[in-house]
């Protein structure tokens, strides 16, 4: 070969190494602002049907019916949930499952039941739980029971009797 003159080399394993970042740099913002779209329009469709929303540093704090839920989805940083009196159902306590950074949830005057706690049994991070006059018994109290921040638990009205107490 003569001097001054290189041989180019094409390396795949490089290509790819090179491109990897650019493509997370293009891909993710995308990400972003599908995600800031999708709670934008979660947001509207909530004040759109008379829910409540306090906007707050932490996340959001709201004040849902039943259906009002659908758009808890796109709402992963829910800190406060007052669902009291929505005419929820175990199954739809299944929308809270995304819902990791609830502190305060209220779900007084539901016909909910045991198997509907199981949905909410991953929020650790929660501090206040209502539950009154719900159809709670002793038995639901083993969800709640993994819940280590727990501060307030509300079960006036419920069939929680004092073995269930003990669990927690």
């Amino acid at each position: 070969m003569a001097r001054g003159t290189r041989k180019f080399r094409f390396n795949i394993r490089a290509m790819l190494l090179a491109l990897i970042p650019i493509a997370m740099f293009c891909v993710w913002p995308g990400q972003r602002i599908a995600s800031y779209l999708a709670r934008k329009h979660a947001l509207g469709q909530i004040r759109e049907t008379d829910g409540t929303i306090l906007e707050a540093e932490g996340g959001y704090a709201l004040k849902l019916d039943r259906s009002q839920m659908l758009h808890l989805s796109a709402l992963s940083d829910v800190g406060s949930l007052d669902l009291a009196q929505a005419s929820l159902t175990d199954k739809d306590l299944t929308r809270l499952r995304p819902l990791n950074d609830l502190v305060f949830l209220d779900l007084s005057e539901n016909p909910i039941s045991d198997l509907g706690l199981e949905s909410i049994e991953h929020c650790h991070k929660l501090r206040f739980l209502a539950l009154q006059d719900t159809s709670i018994t002793s038995n639901g109290l083993n969800n709640v029971a993994q819940m280590r921040d727990l501060e307030n638990l509300i079960l006036d009205g419920t069939m929680v009797d004092d073995d269930g107490l003990n669990t927690l």
